[in-house]
């Protein structure tokens, strides 16, 4: 127990020596300089049809944590080189802000957690990273990835990856990324197996195209299964999307591919999403957005409509009201946030959530 607590300790006195070198604009040490930074989210959320039975479902009231912007606390930092070289590193946690409780499967840092090199040639890093994926769609979803929006369309998409080396660049107005992870989930899954060479191995390419208002992205992703027995079986995705601004408009639209033999039922499914955003003022922007899925292997076709208003009561501050509709299909259960997520199954699901987002 003790041993436990000075760790405690000293990732705290770690946060905190970050946080007043960075009050007091100075640096760690010569060329070299350490961000502590975070989000916290919480909102107010309505669901109906969120527990109960096909006969007697039941809705329910809740504080939720992380509905916009998912909580999270940092550190990030870097260390010139010279000649154009520098070393980088990322500490990210997520927490949810309700209870205090670690997420992606109680990691300290689950979020990111790498370390690695930024050259003239682009950036490696090694650790648990961001996925390719959602590098690119973060950027590319109307309603801005929040808990109804892109992410949650997807019926197994993990957004990071365990034991990865990760390459970045660009060129002109072109960029570019690669992942490879050794076992993208070494806490829930099985790790790097001696004589396995597939098991819990993941492969991400991806490129982009961002000039002036137009954006358009391409993704490729597959991961094999995380297990002794699974370890040949896959899961693949491909992706393409683009956003276009005009005015003060910004048009958003895409395509998933899924195929999965890894999970207990084997899946097809094509998902297709369009959407926009409106500047109304400056603090004030509206969203909207609709996703269609079209599960082959299960002859469902489950179709998901969200709006989304945001409001900025300053630079770090901001408020918001979100709402969705899901309209399910032949006993599919894709809910507000997500397929099998507080639903029941064949149920359509209404949502409306409202919250405060403060960033530092």
């Amino acid at each position: 127990m003790k041993g436990i607590m000075n760790n405690k300790i000293t990732i705290f006195s770690g946060l905190l020596m970050a946080s007043v070198g960075l009050a007091s604009g100075t640096a760690c040490a010569s060329g070299s300089s350490v961000v502590l930074y975070g989000i916290l989210d919480t909102s107010i959320e309505y669901l109906t049809n969120a527990g109960g039975t096909s006969s007697t479902p039941h809705s329910v009231l809740r504080e939720t944590s992380g509905s916009w912007y998912s909580d999270r606390v940092g550190l990030k930092g870097t260390e010139d080189l010279g000649n154009g070289y520098a070393a980088i590193f990322t500490l990210e946690s997520g927490f949810n802000i309700g209870n205090g409780a670690l997420l992606q499967g109680g990691r300290l840092f689950g979020r990111q957690a790498f370390v690695g090199l930024d050259t003239p040639f682009g950036a490696v890093t090694f650790g648990r990273q961001k996925t390719v994926l959602y590098d690119y769609l973060l950027g590319l979803d109307p309603l801005s990835w929040s808990s109804y929006g892109l992410d949650d369309q997807d019926t197994q998409v993990v957004n990071r990856a365990d034991n990865s080396v990760k390459y970045v660049t660009n060129i002109g107005p072109f960029n570019f990324d690669a992942m490879y992870s050794f076992g993208y989930d070494s806490v829930s899954g099985s790790g790097p197996l001696p004589g396995q060479f597939r098991v819990g191995k993941e492969y991400d390419i991806g490129g982009e195209y961002a000039s002036g208002p137009a954006t358009l992205a391409i993704i490729f992703e597959q991961r094999n299964g995380n297990s002794s027995g699974t370890g040949n079986q896959k899961e693949q995705r491909f992706v393409a999307a683009g956003s276009y601004a005009f005015s003060q408009m910004k048009f958003f639209g895409g395509y998933e591919w899924y195929m999965s033999s890894v999970i207990a039922t084997a899946q097809h499914q094509n998902m297709f999403y369009a959407g926009a955003q409106y500047r109304v003022t400056v603090p004030l922007q509206l969203s909207a957005a609709i996703f269609y899925h079209d599960i082959r292997s299960a002859d469902q076709r489950p179709v998901s409509f969200g709006v989304q208003a945001d409001y900025a009561l300053s630079k770090q501050t901001q408020l918001y009201i979100e709402g969705t509709y899901v309209k399910n299909s032949n006993g599919s259960d894709l809910g507000a946030s997500g397929f099998g997520s507080s639903i029941v199954a064949g149920r359509n699901q209404t949502a409306v959530a409202a919250g405060i987002v403060h960033m530092f």
